[in-house]
C-alpha cells in the first residue's frame, strides 16, 4: 500500500534515521525524471573518471608514484561504490 505524505517549504520528515526536506525531495526527483537519465548520466561520469584515475595511477611518472597511485586507486574504489549508490536511487 503506497503513502503519499506531501511537505510544506520547511517541513522535514525522517525516514530510518535520514532527514528529508523539499528540496533533497526534489533533487531525488529530478535524478528519477526522463526514466532515470539523470542517474545514468551520474554513473557513466563517474565510469569515466574511475577509468581516467586508473590511467593516471600507472602512468605518472612523479616522484611520488606510489603515494599518488595509492591515492588514485582509495579515490577510484569510492566512486565505484557511489556509483553502485546510485542504482538506488533509481525509480523502478
Amino acid at each position: 500500500m503506497e503513502k503519499k505524505i506531501t511537505l510544506e517549504e520547511n517541513q522535514t520528515i525522517e525516514i530510518n534515521g535520514a532527514v528529508l526536506n523539499t528540496k533533497v525531495i526534489s533533487q531525488i526527483k529530478s535524478f528519477q525524471d526522463d526514466q532515470n537519465d539523470c542517474i545514468e548520466s551520474f554513473r557513466e561520469y563517474i565510469a569515466d573518471s574511475i577509468c581516467f584515475m586508473v590511467k593516471e595511477s600507472i602512468d605518472y611518472s612523479g616522484l611520488d608514484k606510489e603515494a599518488r597511485k595509492k591515492h588514485l586507486i582509495n579515490l577510484s574504489s569510492d566512486l565505484a561504490y557511489c556509483r553502485d549508490f546510485l542504482n538506488n536511487l533509481k525509480k523502478e
